[in-house]
């Protein structure tokens, strides 16, 4: 389960990035990436903004500044390859082979 959602953020990454660069050169610009607020802006902005109230209504206001501020400011497509990266190493190795176990 965990390889594959590795391979679901790999794409979504991947597809991410290929948009970026497809609308970058589109307007003759280096490669421009979109952040990650306005990517979630654009698919729902009323969770953005109700996750947005209550990160700020915290009473551990570290939670919104730091953290999730910097989290809605990066890059989309890094940000989702860092996360299937995650899944990619905490994946399940499968278990080596005996060849003199019975069978």
């Amino acid at each position: 389960m965990r390889s594959m959602l590795a391979l679901v953020f790999f794409l979504l990454a991947g597809w991410r990035a290929y948009l970026d660069w497809k609308t970058s050169a589109a307007q003759g610009e280096p490669l421009f990436m979109v952040e990650t607020r306005t990517v979630w802006e654009g698919l729902s902005p009323s969770t953005l903004t109700s996750v947005v109230n209550w990160a700020q209504g915290l009473d551990f206001q570290y939670l919104w500044d730091p953290v999730l501020l910097n989290l809605l400011t990066a890059p989309l497509s890094p940000l989702l390859l860092v996360v299937g990266l995650f899944f990619f190493i905490i994946r399940r190795k499968p278990e080596p082979i005996d060849p003199y176990s019975p069978a």
